[in-house]
C-alpha cells in the first residue's frame, strides 16, 4: 500500500504479486491492477482484470475498477459493457445507472433516458444524476425539464462543485432560449477555481449575445487566464477562446 501512495509502482507490482498469491482477495487485485496502470502497463492491466473477472465475475469492485480503466483511455463501449455487468448483479447501482446513462446519451438516447430516470427515482436528490438526467433532456430538446433539473441541482446540490456546474450548465440553456440576461445572472457569482475558464468563456458568449462586446472581448480574456493552466483540455479551450476573441476584436 506504501508503495503505491509514493508512486513506486514496480516495487507495488511485486509486493501486491506476492499478496495475491496467499490472499486472493478483490481489494489486493484492483490494488495490484492500480500498480499495472500506474507504469502505463495497460495492457497487463487489463488482461489481468478480465482472468481476475473470469474466476471472480460477481466481484463488483473490480468490474467497476475495470470500468473506469476504460473511460481513461475514452474507450466508451467497452467502458459502458461493464457497467452493464455490474447492473445485471445490482440492477440498483445508482452510479453505473448514472453513468451508462451518461456515456449512451448519444448513441442510444431512449436507453439512456431510461437509466437516467430509474437512477433519479433510486436517488432523486443526487447531483451527479440530475446533471445527467438534465443534459439528457436538454439534447432532446425537453427544454422545461432539463432546466427544471439544472435549477434544482443549482441551488440545492450539496457539492459546490457540482453546483457550480449546474449553474453554467443552466447558463448555457438559456442562452439557447435567448434569455441572456438571465443566463448572465447565473454567472455572476464566482465560481470554483476549476471552473473560472468556463465560466468566462461563457460570459464572454453572454455578453457578445446582449451585443456588449467590449465586457465579452474582457470577459474572453478572462477565459485565456484561467485555461492557462495544464488541466486536461486547457489547451483546446485556449485555442476556441482565441478565435472568439480575435473574432470580437476584428
Amino acid at each position: 500500500w506504501h508503495a503505491l501512495v509514493t508512486s513506486d509502482f514496480a516495487k507495488a507490482e511485486d509486493l501486491l504479486g506476492k499478496a495475491l498469491e496467499h490472499s486472493p482477495r478483490s481489494e489486493l487485485a484492483q490494488q495490484f491492477a492500480r500498480s499495472l496502470w500506474g507504469q502505463k502497463k495497460h495492457d497487463d492491466a487489463f488482461q489481468f482484470m478480465k482472468r481476475w473477472l473470469t474466476d471472480h465475475p460477481d466481484d463488483t469492485g473490480m468490474l467497476l475498477h475495470l470500468a473506469g480503466a476504460h473511460l481513461e483511455l475514452d474507450q466508451t463501449t467497452e467502458a459502458i459493457s461493464a457497467y452493464r455487468k455490474v447492473l445485471e448483479r445490482h440492477p440498483d447501482h445508482v452510479p453505473s445507472l448514472n453513468n451508462v446513462a451518461w456515456l449512451s446519451r448519444k448513441s442510444a438516447p431512449d436507453d439512456a433516458l431510461r437509466s437516467a430516470r430509474r437512477a433519479n427515482e433510486l436517488a432523486p436528490e443526487d447531483p451527479h444524476v440530475l446533471d445527467t438526467l438534465a443534459m439528457i433532456h436538454f439534447e432532446r430538446g425537453d427544454l422545461v425539464n432539463a432546466r427544471s433539473q439544472l435549477e434544482w441541482a443549482a441551488e440545492k446540490g450539496r457539492d459546490e462543485v457540482l453546483r457550480d456546474i449546474a449553474r453554467l450548465r443552466l447558463a448555457t440553456l438559456m442562452l439557447h432560449e435567448g434569455k441572456a440576461d438571465e443566463a448572465l445572472a447565473q454567472l455572476a457569482r464566482d465560481p470554483a477555481p476549476a471552473l473560472q475558464g468556463r465560466f468566462a468563456d461563457l460570459r464572454g458568449d453572454v455578453l457578445l449575445a446582449l451585443g456588449r462586446g467590449s465586457e465579452a472581448r474582457t470577459a474572453y480574456q478572462a477565459a485565456l487566464d484561467g485555461f492557462a493552466g495544464e488541466a486536461e483540455g486547457a489547451a483546446t479551450m485556449r485555442e476556441v477562446v482565441r478565435i472568439k476573441l480575435e473574432a470580437v476584436e476584428g
